[in-house]
């Protein structure tokens, strides 16, 4: 007969030394009893019903096979427990050690902004005493010119205040080195650096080609580009501040970007973190030159627009391309700003209308990212011409705008295109970072 020891029925063993029946037991109870005794064929166990009343008795083999198969019930459950056990010491660890590899994650992430601030707070320092010395050459530059001009003072006053009206009125301060550059910028009817940055511009040149040379795909090149792109703005920021106003957001735009860098999963990710903070320093310079603030509400409506842009983006293709149409727009008012004479105004409408057709038609993020930083590249030639006030560089900005257009024709793939527009707009930037040195 076929029992199912674990539903209506009782159990009962024979002690074989004493000779007499223990139980009944419930099957539980039964196998916690026979789990700890020593199994043999002396060993008897009754099976019994209590509807019934009936009760089998299975001596010497048919008890061994019966207790074999609850021992090897008791031996799986007991490897079972023991396997949860093991498991669940191996989740502990693991949990234990994704603990401490975020805390180290967190700790290596402040230990790189502290670098990074310090890093900025020596460059900001030693900006100042270059700042400080130039001021001082200048101070004396002046009271030489003060002596020598000591007859015709009268002329002398007139023409300071008008100077002192007109650097306040460009958002310079009260020193002798921004009166200067504003003197500066009405003889030569532009835009003039404090000094040359001809050094930090050549270097990010060097890095980018440097960086292309082991990038190992479009990607990179992609997000080298932006971080270059990012750090010649940032030139391009520092020239137009008169007053050193906008030095602190300057390094914390940076700072955000180096930050970011460190949890980035890949190029891409790079790519829209550093066309992002482009956007950023292109706004500060935009600010800067627009020194009436009649701009001030465009600018800071580009801004909130990509911020709201940002929200909805759905991958990082969709953050470049948002990036790469707000810095068209950025470059546009920037031209338009510049552009006293309104020589460009027609070649800047041109571009911003050719970008907004353009994107009707395309069908992708990528796409998308093109065609804005394309734009944004026309754009940076216009800028780069408006600020060329010497004529130096017009052969240099044609060969970029005519590199854009070859390596487009080549480029196999929408990361191609814009890894070649982010090259092409860090050189146009270098031209125009150039024109606005002294």
């Amino acid at each position: 007969m076929k029992i199912d020891p674990r539903k209506i029925h009782y159990f009962q063993l024979v002690d074989p030394a004493i000779n007499k029946w223990q139980g009944p037991y419930l099957y539980p109870h039964f196998v916690a009893l026979v789990s700890n005794k020593e199994i043999t064929k002396k060993t008897y166990i009754r099976i019994l019903n209590p509807e019934s009343k009936q009760h089998w008795d299975f001596p010497e083999a048919s008890s061994c096979a019966i207790f074999n198969s609850i021992n090897d019930g008791i031996r799986k459950q007991k490897d079972a427990l023991r396997l949860q056990a093991k498991l669940e010491k191996i989740e502990a660890k693991e949990q234990q050690k994704n603990e401490s590899n975020r805390r180290k994650q967190e700790e290596m992430i402040k230990r790189n902004e502290q670098k990074e601030i310090d890093r900025l707070a020596k460059e900001e320092e030693k900006h100042k005493r270059d700042t400080d010395t130039d001021s001082s050459s200048a101070n004396k530059t002046t009271i030489r010119l003060a002596i020598a001009g000591a007859i015709g003072i009268g002329a002398l006053l007139i023409v300071g205040a008008g100077l002192l009206v007109a650097n306040f009125g460009s958002g310079g301060e009260f020193s002798v080195g921004s009166v200067l550059q504003t003197a500066q910028e009405i003889v030569e009817q532009g835009y003039v650096a404090d000094r040359s940055y001809n050094s930090e511009i050549n270097s990010v040149i060097s890095n980018m080609n440097l960086n292309d040379i082991s990038a190992s795909g479009a990607m990179q090149q992609c997000a080298n580009g932006a971080y270059r792109l990012g750090d010649m703005l940032a030139i391009i920021a520092k020239q137009t501040d008169k007053d050193g106003s906008s030095s602190s957001t300057i390094s914390s735009v940076l700072s955000r970007r180096s930050l970011v860098n460190i949890s980035s999963k890949s190029a891409i990710q790079q790519t829209g973190n550093g066309i992002y903070r482009c956007v950023d320093l292109a706004g500060i310079v935009a600010l800067e030159v627009d020194r009436s603030g009649e701009f001030t509400t465009e600018i800071k409506a580009i801004e909130s627009e990509m911020s709201l842009n940002d929200i909805s983006a759905r991958s990082a293709y969709q953050q470049i391309a948002n990036g790469g149409y707000r810095l068209a727009e950025m470059l546009a008012i920037i031209c338009k700003i510049t552009d006293k004479k309104g020589r460009y105004s027609a070649e800047v409408n041109s571009v911003l209308s050719d970008m907004r057709l353009n994107d009707i038609s395309v069908d992708s993020a990528p796409q998308q990212a093109v065609n804005g930083l394309y734009a944004s590249v026309k754009l940076m030639g216009v800028f780069a011409r408006i600020m060329d006030r010497n004529s130096n560089y017009g052969s240099s900005i044609s060969a970029e705008l005519s590199q854009l257009s070859l390596n487009n024709i080549s480029a196999k793939s929408a990361y191609q295109q814009i890894a070649n527009g982010v090259y092409r707009l860090t050189e146009l930037a270098g031209l125009a970072a150039k024109g606005i040195n002294p």
